[in-house]
Parts: C-alpha cells; sequence; structure tokens
C-alpha cells in the first residue's frame, strides 16, 4: 500500500520537474496495478516512465550545462532494477498461485511441495521488496536532483534574459 501512495506521489510530482505531459496521470499510475491482465504489463510501464522523467539530465538549459559542467553526471533513462523487481513480482504471484493449488489437494507429497513453493514465492517476494526500495530510492534522488537542477537552471536562465536586455 506504502508503495502504490508513493507511485501516485511521485507522478504527481513530474509535472512540477517539467513533464509537460506523462503518459499515465497520478491515478491511472496506481490504478493499473488493479486491472486484470493490464496489471501483468503497466506497473513495469508506470515504473519506468517515472525511471525516465525523472532524470536529471533532461530539460535543463544549454546555459545550465555550460556553467556547471563539472556539476552533472550522466544519469541513465534505462534501469534493470525495474526488470529484476518485476520479475520477482511475477515470479512471486505465480509461485503463490502453485502453492494455493498444491495446498488444497489432498496427500503429503503436495503438502511438502506446496510449503517448498510457498517458501520460494515468500523468497522472491522479499527480492522484490528489495529491489522496490532501491527503485523508490534512486527515483526519489533523481527527482530531488532534477528539482535542484531547475532552480539552479531558472537562475542561470534569469540572470542571462536581464543581462541581455542591459
Amino acid at each position: 500500500m506504502l508503495f502504490l501512495i508513493w507511485i501516485y506521489r511521485v507522478h504527481r510530482n513530474l509535472p512540477a520537474l517539467g513533464v509537460v505531459r506523462p503518459r499515465y496521470s497520478p491515478g491511472w499510475a496506481v490504478g493499473w496495478f488493479f486491472v486484470p491482465i493490464m496489471n501483468l504489463v503497466r506497473p513495469y510501464d508506470v515504473l519506468g516512465e517515472l525511471w525516465k522523467d525523472s532524470n536529471p539530465d533532461v530539460g535543463m538549459s544549454d546555459a545550465y550545462f555550460k556553467q556547471h559542467p563539472h556539476s552533472t553526471r550522466q544519469y541513465s533513462s534505462k534501469t534493470s532494477l525495474i526488470g529484476l523487481w518485476w520479475g520477482c513480482w511475477v515470479a512471486s504471484a505465480v509461485a503463490n498461485r502453485v502453492y494455493v493449488m498444491l495446498l488444497s489437494q489432498p496427500g503429503e507429497n503436495q503438502l511438502q511441495a506446496g510449503s517448498l513453493t510457498g517458501m520460494i514465492s515468500d523468497g522472491l517476494s522479499m527480492l522484490g521488496a528489495a529491489f522496490a526500495f532501491l527503485i523508490v530510492k534512486e527515483i526519489d534522488a533523481r527527482q530531488e536532483e532534477k528539482h535542484r537542477r531547475l532552480i539552479i537552471d531558472h537562475g542561470v536562465q534569469e540572470r542571462g534574459a536581464a543581462h541581455s536586455a542591459q
């Protein structure tokens, strides 16, 4: 639940970071997690969009990069973290489905197999949660850096406009 609240909030930040028309609204960024079939694809797209649109290197003026050539680093527009998180999330859901199916059938072998499958599902969930934590940390850092740069860039552009007017 907290992860979905975070997704809503960081999507709501995108217009303030200069993203004119995000692909998804904050409501749909969260809503896709609940739409059957689409919840197998769209949440991956939602986080990919967040990663890309939170890139601090995008949207800065040339004047900013001229005045701050050493303070910038290259930010990637893609990351494998999202694929790893998504893979764990889907694999955990599949393993959990198998777990429930095995436990619903009688027999000691099904119980043992179900128990093992349940542990695999839980392990994948924990691994996915660790990847989600890293994604949250990185996207937050990217948005904070982009916001910082936009403030500096705004000042650079104002000084440039004032200097040109004189």
